[in-house]
């Protein structure tokens, strides 16, 4: 079995005790109104929880979630990325890889061909360059704990990347048993 490049992506750690797992960042321009915490996944493991906590984030149009560390991507060839989703009265929900080069400035790549491609989301660190959004990610409401998976290929010069899960105005997200292998070609 090839080694999953996410760290702690069965978010198994919590060192500091926060309710976030490690290895893992709080991302939106509103953290303080959303909350970090980790339960038991019915899948092993846990599942990182966050949920908006403030009424008033639905109308100011917050972007809520959490990044994966940024991880290395040896060399080129496609990766398959994994994850588990359970959603409550989301909106907007997308899952987005970054792929960045060894300055660790972002690389533009074309968007995942796919029936139900999502529109490109902005870098959050360069608003003019397009990312894609993993197939069949982006969606609104509620569902029970979903697989997710993609086979992506790795832009030329790519030598890290990083997994965001983000969700906009309400509700609570939660990720579990996330994972990112070197897929044989």
């Amino acid at each position: 079995m090839d080694r999953n490049m996410i760290k702690n992506g069965d978010f198994s750690r919590d060192a500091d005790r926060d309710g976030l797992a490690d290895y893992w960042n709080m991302t939106g321009g509103q953290k303080d109104l959303s909350a970090c915490s980790l339960e038991p996944d019915a899948g092993g493991g846990n599942a990182q929880k966050i949920a908006v906590v403030s009424a008033e984030a639905a109308g100011m149009g917050c972007v809520f979630g959490i990044a994966s560390d940024p991880f290395a991507v040896p060399g080129d060839g496609p990766i398959a990325f994994h994850a588990d989703l359970k959603a409550e009265n989301v909106s907007t929900c997308h899952v987005l890889i970054f792929f960045r080069d060894a300055g660790g400035r972002p690389l533009a790549v074309p968007l995942i061909p796919s029936p139900a491609q999502a529109v490109a989301e902005a870098d959050a660190w360069n608003w003019d360059r397009a990312y894609p959004a993993l197939p069949q990610t982006w969606r609104d409401g509620s569902w029970d704990r979903q697989r997710y998976s993609a086979v992506l290929s790795v832009p030329p010069g790519t030598a890290a990347a990083e997994i965001h899960f983000w969700f906009r105005y309400s509700g609570c997200l939660w990720i579990s048993n996330v994972s990112v292998i070197h897929q044989e070609e």
